[in-house]
């Protein structure tokens, strides 16, 4: 049931950060330490954060024109 109820607060932070672009630490955090405690919950949401972060730096990085300034 913990494992149920965790995934369920990772899932609604991932779609609240899909929707607004951020706010997955203020939402996941919260809901995964009614589950579990709250240092487990920080550790819990820490992984998922990362990874959404990474993959939000890559599509923006292949978006990003070179800076005229850099290329001098």
């Amino acid at each position: 049931m913990t494992f149920v109820a965790g995934a369920l607060a990772v899932l609604a932070a991932a779609f609240i950060k899909g929707a607004v672009a951020f706010g997955f630490p203020l939402v996941a955090t919260p809901l995964l330490a009614l589950a579990v405690g709250v240092k487990t919950a920080v550790a819990v949401s820490i992984l998922p954060n990362i990874v959404m972060d990474s993959v939000q730096l890559v599509r923006r990085a292949r978006r990003w024109p070179p800076c005229a300034a850099c290329s001098r």
